[in-house]
This record gives C-alpha cells, structure tokens and sequence, in this order.
C-alpha cells in the first residue's frame, strides 16, 4: 500500500513538472502581445548637438559590427570609415529631423549595402507589427524589436494601439483577388511543354496570412499541371528578398525530386549587442587554426581575420510529401537586382545545382539572417545594417562575388504581362528556349 501510495505522488509529481515545463515552452515559444501604449505627446525640438550625437552614436554602432567596410573599399573605393569628419560636417549643417534624416540617408548610401539605412518612419509599424506576431519570445529577434515600445521610437514612427489593431484586422480580413495579383505569375510559356513561375517578392509563407494562402493555393495547382513538363523556368529577376522560408520550406520542396544541399559561413564581429543572437544561432569563436582549417582563398581570410566568431550551417532542401518531384530541366533567372533571401535562392542553386542561373550577376549580401535593428538615441530613427559577412563553401564572400550564373545574358531585362512573359522580348527566355530546341512561331 505505502510503494502503491508512493508511486502516485512520483507519477503525480512528474506529470506536474512535465505540465509546468510545457507550458514555460509553450510561453517562451509564442509571440508576445502587444503593450498598451500611451498617447503620443508632442515632440521635443531637437539641436544641432543632438542630430550629431545621433550620428556619432550611429557611427560608433556601424564601425563595432558592420562587417562590410574591407569589402566596400575593394568593391567601391569608398573608405567609409575614414570619412568621419567629412559626414560629421554634413550633419553639423542639419537644422530639423527631416534634414538630418535625408543626410544620413546620403551617408549610409556611402555604404552601397541594400540593408543598411535609416527605416522610413512611414514603415516603422510594419517591420514592429511583423516581428512582434512571428517571434517567439525567446527569440533575439522579440528582444531587438522593444526599441519600437520605446516613447520616442514610437513617435517617430506614430504606433498606437489603434494602428496596430487596424494593421491586424487588415492582414485577417484580407479578400484574395485573383484578378489583380501582383507578387506572383504562373503561366504556359509553350503549351505542356514549358512552365514559367514569376516572384516578385519572398514574403512570409504562413497559411494564416490570407496573401500568401492565396499564392500557396495557386502556385500548387499550377505544379501539379506541369510536373510532366520538360522545362520549369522560376523567375526571381527584379526580387529584392524578403524571407527565405518562401523558396525553402514552401517553393523548392513541392518541385525538387531529391535533397540538395549547400554549406555556408558567417561570421561577425564581437560586441554585447549581438551576444543574445550569437548564442542562440550557435557562433562559435575564430582562431587562427581555425581560418586555416577552412581553407578559404587568401584574398578571403585576409578580410575574415579580423572577426571574432563564426558559424557554419548546412542548408538543405528536401522534398515535401507532396512534392511533384520534377524530373525535366529547372531554370532559374536572375539579374542584378536578385538580394537579400532572393540572393540566398540563387547562391544555394548555383552550388547545389538545383538549376542553371541564366541572367547577369546578382546583388549579393545573401547568406546570413535578418539585419540588426537598433534605435537612435535622440531622434527615434531606427537603424536598420547588415550584422554578418556571409561566405559560400568555396570561401566566396557573397556580398563582394555576387552569384555568377551559369549562362550569362547582359541586361536580361524582364518583360512580363499579367498573363505571362513577352517571350519574343524576353531574351533571357529566348535563350532557354534555343537551348532547349523549343521554337515558338
């Protein structure tokens, strides 16, 4: 009776703390709620000492983590960081926000890196309302994007809870209009035999948001037309990025017929702001040894010598169960404006050989995670950089090599309808088409 007795109250007490641990899980890995903000008050007007305490604090920020300088001088002849008093002067000429924003505009362009910038205060709501509804609490990514709760931030970027509350309704009671998309095209470009799919944009594959359901509903249909098809052409030309989870976990599943694969390489530098991303995405500390184990060209471990921690990560792209395993040739089509997540897709093509790139170079900074967000003390701008050099496992450094693609066409400028390519305007295509032996009258 008393081992009976004593056996409930240790089931009982293992079902207790398995209870309490799922449920501390269940918290830390769900997005947190909105605070209730307080009414915006009237700002106060800044000086000339505040706009360049804001840019000193900005450049101190930047010359700590950004990793792109090295590559900037090579790349552009710019040395950023030795033009510190030439900025600082610029600056000291700012007499309202407006000016001192359209200023460092102007100096982070010196940068020539698409994720470095001042964001746009008109579109401080969305990346706040984005990150806060798809991190969980655990996550960097929930703690970095607090700046936002900050009063000054939120002024800045005028959010309220009302804001919020319509922004939310809006993505909930999104209408698909099949008639007027915009992101994507599926079309035939030689009938049974050529299939073409257009991406203007990687945004967030998450069925609960109506936008990409509808895109999902409708990329697949066409998939499961074309699966016999000799040719899939995939057209990422114009796409700036957004998230990579689109091409990898929704797109590239439901088309591939075996797993592909493609090792890369971060790298960042050290400092207390990026310790809590550092820990959870497993970077582990640069030696020497360690440099020459990568065997990297030298041109590469001259710029990553002076990082302090790195990461490497296996990429891999497996087929879903519902995938239409593609046995006829795929394409991918890139140009300079390819970045970001979209680089990413073309960088991990071109190594894996999931498809032959056919277009022009890309535009690089590809391979890492989302950029670093911090906000300016005085104003409540915030600044939005890239945090991590990105290397292929060839030792290319993906923001100074770009993609190379496989058939090189200068210029390969999209031209598209609604229904679908202009092919006899669309050399990129036509080129394909030759290749394949497919001529349309």
């Amino acid at each position: 009776m008393f081992w009976t007795k004593s056996k409930k109250i240790i089931i009982s007490a293992i079902t207790l703390t398995i209870l309490i641990v799922a449920l501390v899980l269940n918290y830390l890995l769900s997005p947190s709620s909105f605070p209730t903000f307080k009414p915006i008050t009237e700002q106060e007007i800044l000086s000339n000492e505040d706009y360049i305490e804001d840019f000193d604090y900005a450049y101190s920020i930047l010359e700590t983590y950004y990793p792109f300088f090295e590559i900037n001088k090579i790349a552009n002849n710019v040395d950023w960081i030795g033009n510190r008093e030439e900025y600082k002067s610029l600056i000291s000429k700012c007499n309202t926000d407006e000016e001192f924003y359209e200023t460092m505009g102007l100096i982070l362009a010196e940068l020539n890196n698409g994720h470095t910038h001042l964001l746009d205060p008109n579109y401080g709501l969305d990346s706040y309302v984005l990150y806060k509804m798809i991190s969980p609490r655990i996550d960097w990514r929930a703690d970095m994007v607090k700046i936002f709760e900050k009063p000054n931030v939120q002024a800045r970027h005028n959010i309220t809870n009302e804001r919020i509350d319509d922004m939310v309704e809006h993505m909930e009671n999104y209408v698909p209009d099949v008639s007027s998309l915009k992101n994507i095209v599926v079309a035939d470009i030689v009938p049974e035999k050529v299939g073409y799919i257009s991406i203007k944009q990687m945004i967030t594959p998450d069925l609960n948001i109506p936008s990409f359901k509808e895109e999902h509903d409708i990329i697949k249909k066409y998939l499961e037309e074309v699966m016999d098809y000799s040719v899939l052409i995939i057209d990422i030309r114009e796409n700036g990025g957004g998230n990579s989870a689109y091409w990898s976990d929704f797109l590239m599943p439901l088309i591939v017929d075996k797993t592909y694969s493609q090792d890369t390489y971060s790298f960042v530098k050290d400092g207390p702001l990026l310790n809590r991303f550092r820990k959870q995405s497993g970077f582990k500390e640069l030696t020497d040894d360690k440099i020459s184990d990568f065997n990297f060209p030298q041109n590469t471990n001259n710029i990553i010598k002076d990082y302090s921690y790195y990461m490497n990560n296996t990429f891999d792209v497996i087929p879903s169960k519902d995938s239409i395993n593609f046995g006829g040739n795929l394409y991918l089509l890139v140009d300079r404006y390819v970045y970001s997540s979209s680089e990413k897709l073309a960088s991990f093509a071109k190594e894996s050989e999931m498809a032959v790139l056919v277009g022009e170079r890309t535009g690089g900074d590809g391979i890492g995670t989302d950029p670093m967000l911090i906000d300016l003390p005085n104003t409540g701008y915030v600044l939005r950089f890239s945090k991590e050099l990105g290397i292929t496992e060839q030792g290319g450094i993906n923001e100074l090599d770009q993609t190379e693609p496989d058939i090189l066409i200068p210029n390969p400028r999209k031209v598209t309808s609604r229904n679908g390519p202009i092919v006899g305007y669309d050399e990129a295509i036509s080129t394909i088409l030759e290749m394949e032996g497919i001529f349309i009258d």
